[in-house]
């Protein structure tokens, strides 16, 4: 461990560019570079999460091969441990460290299952963190030793849990500022975006593809950190459907759905916000053996991206429906009418919406909505 002075002013250059604006991108590119320079690694991998479904949307990592990378976010987070880390983030306890050992993997907040895969990368050591805000997941890092390396000891979880909260809110910054930058946003609010549709099989393969879902792919593979060189769906589309094939019936995200649904807010290279929606198609025979995963992948317009900025706003069900009425030019009279609610409450809920994304009245919320308008990050 680095003299107490490194520490210092390693932690104090994290701070600085965690409070300088950085997109998210870049902002993980230095907490690397300034972690990484007091607590040395073999691999290292920081993620950003979508806070509404608290699953990874990107990741970006060093020194970590594109096969260990995606064998890890396609098949043993989205079933292993997904959970595990949303579990960090509401636990009050965001810094854990895993040490292998003859008897394998006994950690709370490690499944087995990646207990194996880091053993089968030649790792024996992690540090790992959750960059949460107020129980909302904003992203993940991870810290790998192999054999001839030492275990991350207490002076480097104490760094880290002292780095943690200035990253979660230097990502949840990031994260609201690159909503409103959606590249590719559709030109009006009145544009009904042509839906991607995509049918796989269980490995994954493409079975059926229209137009449109293979176009908003090849976005979505150009915003992968690692440049797979097969034909394999992008790491982000194997995630949803993944994590979509393990959940157990009737406890999915959406009351009342048949089958589990996941729905994920994921970026392409273009800027361009997607939604993912995955769900399974069962066959006749109504077994898991014939079943079909199915992903929708939907370009999120300027009324969309209301709603995803409502999300990661952390805005109540009634103040998200509120402000789509809002985007769409209905006055708090037509709401109260649509809705069977009160002006006033109409009112309450718009004014509660504004004071959460940091503006003043229905144009400055419109304005921030459309990207011509800055809000304020709480």
């Amino acid at each position: 461990m680095p003299l107490q002075r490194e520490v210092e002013n390693a932690l104090r250059n994290l701070k600085h560019a965690c409070y300088a604006g950085l997109d998210s991108v870049s902002l993980r590119q230095e907490v690397i570079r300034r972690i990484g320079s007091v607590v040395p690694s073999d691999a290292c991998c920081l993620t950003t999460a979508d806070p509404a479904a608290g699953l990874i949307n990107h990741a970006l990592g060093e020194r970590l091969s594109s096969e260990k990378a995606r064998e890890f976010l396609a098949n043993i987070y989205p079933e292993h441990e997904a959970d595990l880390f949303l579990d960090m983030a509401t636990s009050g306890a965001p810094v854990a460290t895993l040490r292998l050992s003859a008897s394998g993997t006994r950690s709370s907040h490690h499944s087995a299952a990646f207990g194996n895969w880091l053993q089968e990368q030649g790792f024996c050591y992690e540090l790992r963190a959750v960059f949460s805000v107020r129980g909302v997941l904003w992203g993940t890092g991870c810290w790998m030793r192999g054999g001839r390396g030492r275990a991350f000891d207490e002076r480097e979880v104490r760094l880290l849990r002292r780095a943690v909260p200035h990253v979660a809110r230097a990502l949840r910054a990031a994260a609201l500022k690159e909503a409103t930058q959606n590249g590719s946003a559709l030109d009006s609010p009145g544009d009904d975006p042509l839906i991607g549709v995509l049918a796989t099989s269980t490995d994954d393969r493409i079975v059926f593809g229209n137009l449109p879902a293979q176009r908003y792919l090849a976005d979505l593979a150009r915003h992968d950190r690692w440049d797979f060189s097969d034909s394999r769906l992008p790491w982000v589309l194997s995630l949803v459907l993944g994590r979509v094939s393990h959940l157990p019936r009737g406890k999915a995200r959406g009351e009342g759905a048949e089958c589990p649904e996941v729905r994920l807010n994921v970026r392409g290279a273009s800027g361009q916000w997607y939604r993912l929606r995955a769900s399974l198609s069962l066959s006749e025979l109504g077994t898991d053996a014939n079943a079909v995963k199915l992903a929708l992948i939907a370009p999120v317009g300027l009324p969309h991206l209301a709603t995803v900025l409502a999300e990661l706003h952390g805005l109540s069900p009634r103040e998200r429906e509120v402000i789509g009425w809002v985007v769409r030019g209905e006055s708090s009279r037509e709401m109260a009418a649509r809705l069977n609610l009160s002006v006033h409450t109409v009112q309450d809920h718009v004014n509660h919406a504004c004071q959460k994304l940091g503006v003043r009245g229905r144009k400055q919320l419109l304005a921030y909505l459309f990207g011509t308008c800055q809000a304020r990050v709480p």
